[in-house]
Order: structure tokens, then sequence, then C-alpha cells
């Protein structure tokens, strides 16, 4: 249960669900349950495969559809909110089956087994409050002053395209953030570039910028890499075209210290057998403490 700041309303959303609207069973699964995780604890439901079920344009078929439980417009009480959200599953055929109190006992004990989260690593470090497209802003800006820094005698210029960031000189320059963040999936900690329209046979013949700069967003500071457009690209399926690749690069499985997988992601930045150069970087300090 979040706070959408677009729409000024609480929201539950639920991502990637493969079922089909019009008819349970064309899904890939019999049943859906949905755990809605709120201050008041967890409500866990049977989904009717059809309550604020919606379609993700031309990625549904592939990524599938979203749910959506929305409190009211305007209204910022999280509890207010809370109570027209169950009202309305409550309305429709989907079945409540479940509270689980947060005080619960065993919610405690997974709670004290687990490691450091990513929130908890990030906590009091500059940028760390933000929104990932408000951070994304934010490291593309402190980039392109790097980019001017180590080329003081080209003029560096806006992008007249969405292509790419920014013109140094004749350069089309493109930037990409991620975060290193810990992915419960794998269980490393990663680092995911997305949304890079690089060339791709029979979709793209060329990029549209000349140089990728990458900022990784850690806990230690940004670093500031240039690219070779090689190193750890990824397709993304048949989204490839739509989204372009993503630059995917990961820690050692199973090693929950974000500073010993940190260590070992610049290692592979830094070898000789790719292109990739370290350009900069910029350490962080705690804003509390």
């Amino acid at each position: 249960m979040i706070w959408n700041k677009t729409n000024r309303r609480w929201t539950v959303h639920f991502h990637n669900v493969k079922a089909k609207e019009d008819a349970a069973a064309g899904s890939e699964f019999d049943e859906l349950l949905i755990a809605l995780y709120t201050p008041r604890g967890i409500f866990v439901f049977r989904h009717d495969l059809r309550q604020g079920l919606t379609a993700t344009g031309v990625c549904t078929a592939i990524m599938g559809s979203d749910i959506f439980v929305y409190g009211p417009c305007g209204e910022t009480s999280w509890p207010a909110a809370l109570d027209v959200m169950l009202q309305k599953l409550d309305a429709s055929a989907c079945q409540h089956l479940a509270h689980i109190s947060l005080n619960e006992c065993l919610l405690a004990e997974l709670a004290g087994a687990s490691h450091q989260t990513t929130g908890q690593v990030y906590n009091d470090l500059p940028l760390a409050d933000l929104s990932s497209k408000a951070r994304g802003d934010r490291l593309q800006a402190l980039v392109r002053e790097v980019d001017s820094m180590l080329h003081p005698d080209s003029a560096i210029e806006d992008a007249d395209s969405d292509a790419f960031g920014w013109l140094r000189g004749h350069c089309k320059v493109k930037c990409k953030s991620a975060q290193l963040r810990w992915c419960k999936v794998s269980r490393r900690w990663k680092m995911y570039f997305q949304n890079i329209k690089l060339q791709a046979f029979g979709i793209r013949e060329s990029a549209k910028f000349d140089q990728l700069l990458l900022a990784m967003y850690t806990p230690r500071g940004v670093y500031v890499y240039r690219h070779d457009l090689e190193f750890a690209v990824s397709t993304f399926g048949v989204l490839t075209a739509i989204r372009g690749h993503t630059v995917q690069i990961a820690g050692p499985r199973g090693e929950r210290k974000w500073q010993a997988a940190l260590k070992a992601i610049l290692n592979k930045f830094d070898a000789e057998s790719n292109g990739c150069k370290r350009l900069a970087v910029v350490p962080f300090r705690r804003l509390k403490g």
C-alpha cells in the first residue's frame, strides 16, 4: 500500500499478472491469491481475475496485466483509504481469506532472520528518499557535470532528441543509472541498467548515441563508467524492440554483504577483458549522525 503522488491517492498495485479477464480458464493458473501489505497488517484475498485487472498495452501479452486497488482521490488518511479498498474487494467476487497482524510472532521471526534490506543500507544517504525517476534525473545531472569537467575544451549542450542526454561537441552522450540492490530471487546484489537502445539485428541498425555513461548508485557513492556497448549486455526477449537492451552485473550468489558484492562488481567492470573505463567516483557520507 503506497501513496501515489501523481493521482493523489493510496494505491495497491500488483504487477505482471498473466490472467485473461474474459475467462479464468484461459489463465496459466487456477487460483490467484493476493496479499495486501498495509500498516494494519497483511490482508489475503482469493482474487476473482476481474477486480481491478488492467491491461498494459502492447506489453500485456508478454508481461501480463496489472491489478490496481485504489483509495479515494485526495484522501490522505491511509486508514480511511484502506477501509475503502477493503470494501471494494469485499463487494466484488474476491474472497477474503485471512488477516495477519504485523505483531504476529511468525512475522517477527522472519524479520529477525533477514539481513539488511536495500532500504536499510541506503538509510540517511543522499538521494535515498527520492523516487527512482527523481534520483535518475539527479544522477544524470551529476554525470553531465563530471563529463564537462573531464572535457573542459568541449562544449556541453542540451540534446535535441530523447535518444541521448546531451551533446559534447559532436558526440552524443547517453547516461543510464542503476542502484545496487539485493535481489531476493537470485540471492545476490545486482546492478541493473535497462532501456538501453543499442544496435540490434533486424531492430535497430545502430544506436542513436555515440557514448554510454553509467552511473552506479551505491551506499559508498556514485561510480561513473564509460561503457563499451558490449560488456554484460543482454536482450529483453521480444521486448528488446520496444524497451531496448539491459546491462546486468551481479555480485556472488549468496553474498549478503553489499561491500563484498560491490567489490566483485567493480572488479568485473575494471577487468582488462572489457573496454569499460572508470571515469569518476563521488563518495557519500551519511546525512545524519
